[in-house]
């Protein structure tokens, strides 16, 4: 559960709700996402929720639960000792709203779709030299390698069989494609993107099925990420500043790979 103290007419928006949307996916006992605040939900933030299954909770329905579980009592005591033990703790002209809650600045590294859903939870440096068979090319890849998590929701396959499917974006607009990493996997766990030589190894994804997938661009060390898109399944994730620092380092399986 995800509480949001907004102040009202401080709305919670898409990137926020977008960035709780695959927690269900993460662990296998997880039965509900419910996200809950003070303010209201943007419309969004509304559409992006219907469409990955979340529960969110406005004031208004806050207010409405309070009431009908009879729990006002709970309630002011409650908020009673919170509000006087930041008084006296902390002068009201220091308080700052954290960065998070300033609205619309936070973006998230996943992404959920109607069939898929995507996360980021790695991303380092490669320098690596991919060998082809007799007449096909010897790639050399200088850029960036992404750890993904790949979560299938539906009833049935989803497939990854377009080398071109991934596009990664710079803040100057410039589109960077695919690296060919070749056919198999890193370390019997991690899904090369690719194939042998310029043919492709299809990667199919079972329903209610993850997988751990490694993919690479080769891409100027100056240049800023934007966003990372998928779109046979309409994912984009956009990153800013903030989002970038907060990326992980490569799992230790796909440091040792690289």
């Amino acid at each position: 559960m995800q509480a949001k103290r907004y102040q009202e007419g401080n709305r919670v928006g898409g990137p926020e709700v977008q960035q709780y949307a695959s927690l269900r996916h993460q662990e296998d006992n997880v039965d509900k996402v419910v996200i809950v605040t003070t303010s209201g939900f943007t419309d969004s933030a509304l559409s992006i929720a219907k469409r990955a299954n979340l529960k969110l909770i406005d004031g208004a329905g806050l207010a409405q639960l309070v009431s009908t579980l009879n729990a006002s009592d709970l309630v002011e005591d409650y908020t009673s000792k919170a509000s006087a033990s930041s008084e006296s703790k902390v002068p009201k002209t220091t308080v700052q709203q954290p960065e998070e809650q300033q609205g619309g600045n936070t973006v998230a590294l996943s992404d959920t779709s109607e069939s898929l859903s995507m996360e980021i939870v790695g991303m380092g440096p490669i320098e690596t030299t991919t060998q082809g068979g007799i007449l096909q090319d010897t790639t050399h890849i200088d850029g960036i390698i992404f750890a993904l998590k790949l979560f299938n929701h539906i009833d049935a396959d989803s497939l990854i069989e377009d080398l071109s499917a991934f596009d990664l974006i710079d803040e100057r607009g410039n589109t960077y494609s695919p690296a060919n990493l070749g056919a198999g996997q890193f370390d019997g766990v991690w899904e090369k993107h690719g194939g042998k030589g310029k043919s492709l190894d299809f990667k199919v994804i079972e329903p209610g099925s993850r997988m751990k997938y490694a993919i690479a661009f080769s891409i100027p060390d100056r240049a800023k990420l934007a966003e990372l898109r998928f779109d046979r399944y309409n994912i984009e994730i956009q990153f800013n500043h903030e989002s970038r620092k907060r990326i992980p380092e490569l799992p230790p399986e796909l440091k040792g790979m690289t």
